[in-house]
């Protein structure tokens, strides 16, 4: 017997995507399917694939880059849930968390272990997807008026008989130069992932028969080219993979599953037995073979047709979208369709330089009137698909197909509706009211835009905490917010280590955008002298005319036996970065220990001009985070600092939102994000009384307290407590 599951929203697909999708239009109020053909949440971040949760952050001259809004909140909850996920351990934790998350809303019915396997379809709209769970021998029929698509693969999609590609497009067709020359059916390739263990006494490995024998099969001439990339890891401490040793882009990702699964095992099992039993390498022994997936992670199958397709030169060239909702950067990483057997490099890494809009028009099939793409399935080609293939990407896209859904609901309409100038407007205005950022779009921040702000105190715009010294081996460049176009002069925290006196030049370029930390072309330059042994803060005076973007980068040159004094205290608004060549190759370098993954700052004071970057008034000037300029309020925690809003005429509240630092500059932590706001109390003086709400354990970058006030003529919030960081940090305040 089939039994039908009546709902405003169907989302096939319970990965990252597919979460986002249906958390966001239940949240709104819609009655939400969610059916998953695994047994636990999370797609390919789930404990079954384990491949990482990455976002534009992780490589993108932005910096301050990761996305936000309900797929941080999914972010932000696997590390309150497991502090080791980022050692590829306790995956159960990181199923639990998605779970947890999932089964808090009571407009998600959920159906885990359900594999759609059949579609309906009437007048070009999906009437039906059927489904069954193998566990329970039960079978569904999901019946709504929207369905979304976010399986991976584009199973509804492609039963529905949505259009789409599979492989790669040809050059000029979209006049993209990292394209082949004639389109053809490659893809990206698969690859099984696996995790290494140390053990206090020796575990010995024997070779299952199916497994390569790498040197009598001769393995060992893919795997050992470090022309192309490809190289064995020599060091066993950590390793968590080989992402390229992958297959499957030359044949059909999808129908060829089988075959690509066995090819990788006998490679990752060859692998460990080469490992342990060859003799290439040392002191094995005690090392063993944790954790190995069961199947594949798909980089890429098929890619489904919208009303637009995006392409390389939208990324590269950020079109401005009028229908933009959400914002990627991750660099345009297309991997070699020969995997671990290809002659390319593993992967050709394009830059985009800075962050990109993503439009709407590529989330809903042009064909199938009432389906949404969610997810890599999303309206693309291969070439952009490099770059948006990414999980923390695909989320925030997800927040913009259910908050279509919400608006479809509302109004009677369809996917396609939604993409009229005037809808795509207001479906910006509740992304940004849910915490999604859009690149170049100031948010509305209500009615606190009416507010008067003050603080108890405010910190200066400086970094002084010199933890440690760091050779100035290299170029490094500070790159430093200004209110107006002219720096005069800043003091930067110096070492002469040597006898003899010394020069460094300090070169001052251009941005080439005010949210791209890269520069553009030179405006000055000046020298500072340093006598023998000289320490401590030593001005550069460079009295430099028309700055643009408010950011000016400084280039710190190499200077033998000198070092500059560095924190690992985060300086919002002040990154620092390492050069080669005058280009911007990497974050400032990390410590010594590969474990550790803060980021050092230059120290620096006396910064002219200057005035009060981190002024209060910043939380309602409606940007989330830093746009060269830092757009936020820090203060130092030592006297349990205060944001206060005061209204002059009384305000009825529904909502007060508080965004704190989520530190959108990393991507991933071993820990709770250092800068979070953990405890604090918000205050609210309205008509009836006041009213105190004690805040303890916060986790979340952007806390929601929904609230019926009337005549709200004060909001006082009062920091207590960050989980790392000596600062109470507030990027935005939102009162509706």
């Amino acid at each position: 017997m089939i039994k039908t599951v009546q709902a405003d929203l169907t989302v096939i697909g319970g990965g990252v995507a597919g979460m986002v999708a249906a958390l966001t239009a239940a949240r709104h109020g819609l009655r939400v399917a969610l059916v998953e053909w695994q047994d636990v949440l999370g797609g390919n971040n789930s404990s079954t694939y384990r491949v990482h949760f990455n976002g534009a952050a992780n490589v993108n001259a932005s910096f301050y880059a990761r996305e936000s809004g309900i797929v941080d909140e999914l972010k932000l909850s696997v590390f309150h849930y497991n502090p080791r996920y980022n050692f590829k351990d306790d995956y159960d934790l990181t199923d639990m968390a998605y779970l947890s998350l999932i089964r808090a809303e009571k407009n998600i019915e959920l159906f885990l272990g359900t594999a759609a396997y059949r579609v309906t379809r009437e007048e070009g709209r999906i009437t039906a997807v059927y489904a069954r769970k193998a566990r329970t021998e039960e079978a569904f029929c999901f019946v709504s008026p929207l369905y979304a698509d976010a399986s991976g693969d584009g199973i509804v999609a492609e039963q529905a008989g949505a259009a789409y590609r599979m492989g790669r497009e040809a050059r000029e067709e979209y006049g993209e130069d990292l394209a082949p020359a004639q389109a053809d059916n490659c893809t990206m390739g698969s690859c099984i992932l696996f995790t290494v263990g140390k053990a206090d006494h020796p575990v010995p490995f024997v070779k299952p028969d199916f497994a390569y024998d790498y040197q009598k099969d001769d393995i060992l001439k893919f795997v050992e080219r470090p022309q192309t990339g490809r190289s064995l890891p020599r060091c066993l401490d950590g390793v968590d993979g080989i992402w390229w040793l992958s297959i499957g882009g030359m044949e059909n990702t999808i129908k060829d599953s089988d075959k690509i699964d066995l090819e990788l095992k006998r490679l990752v099992y060859g692998f460990w037995d080469y490992v342990k039993n060859s003799g290439a390498y040392e002191n094995t022994e005690h090392y063993y073979l944790k954790w190995v997936a069961p199947a594949p992670a798909r980089r890429e199958s098929r890619r489904f047709i919208g009303d637009y397709v995006l392409n390389q030169n939208d990324l590269v060239g950020q079109t401005e979208f009028y229908d933009r909702v959400a914002t990627g950067g991750w660099s345009i990483d297309v991997h070699d369709p020969g995997g671990v057997y290809g002659q390319l490099a593993t992967s050709s890494f394009a830059p985009v330089h800075g962050l990109y809009n993503i439009p709407y028009r590529i989330m809903y099939a042009r064909d199938v009137e009432n389906l949404f793409l969610c997810g890599r399935i999303a309206s693309m080609t291969h070439i952009a698909l490099g770059s948006l293939r990414v999980m923390q990407t695909l989320g925030a896209m997800a927040q913009a197909v259910g908050t279509a859904a919400y608006l479809c609901k509302r109004d009677g309409l369809l996917p396609r509706d939604i993409a009229e100038p005037t809808r795509t407007k207001e479906m910006q205005t509740i992304l940004q009211r849910d915490g999604q950022y859009i690149k170049d779009m100031r948010e509305d921040v209500g009615l606190a835009a009416k507010a008067c702000v003050s603080a108890s105190e405010t910190s200066c715009f400086e970094n002084t905490h010199t933890d440690h010294l760091f050779p100035l081996s290299r170029t490094h460049v500070l790159a430093l917010p200004i209110e107006g176009e002219r720096l005069t002069s800043v003091e930067l925290g110096l070492k002469n280590e040597t006898d003899k006196e010394k020069t460094l030049t300090v070169r001052l370029f251009a941005a080439r955008r005010q949210d791209a930390y890269e520069a553009e072309r030179p405006i000055g330059s000046t020298t500072i002298t340093l006598p023998p042994r000289a320490d401590g803060f030593f001005p550069a005076v460079l009295g430099a005319e028309g700055i643009p973007h408010h950011l000016a980068l400084l280039y710190i040159d190499a200077c033998e036996g000198v070092s500059a004094y560095v924190t690992r205290k985060h300086v919002v608004g002040a990154p620092c970065f390492v050069t080669v060549s005058d280009r911007i190759s990497s974050r400032l370098a990390r410590d010594e220990e590969p474990k550790v993954h803060q980021y050092y700052a230059i120290c620096f004071r006396h910064l002219i001009p200057c005035g009060e970057l981190y002024a209060p008034q910043n939380v309602i000037n409606g940007w989330q985070r830093p746009t060269a300029l830092p757009n936020l309020w820090r203060a130092p925690l030592a006297q349990t600092p205060t944001l206060t809003l005061a209204f002059s005429e009384p305000q009825d509240a529904e909502e007060i939102q508080i965004l704190f630092n989520g530190q959108t500059e990393s991507d991933h932590f071993s820990t709770v994000v250092d800068t979070l706001v953990r405890d604090f109390d918000l205050t609210i003086e309205h008509a009836g009384g006041t009213e105190t709400v004690a805040v303890r354990g916060n986790y979340l970058a952007l806390y929601r307290h929904a609230c019926r006030y009337p005549g709200v003529r004060k909001i006082t919030i009062a920091v207590k407590e960050a989980y790392n960081s000596p600062y109470a940090d507030i990027f935005s305040v939102k009162v509706f």
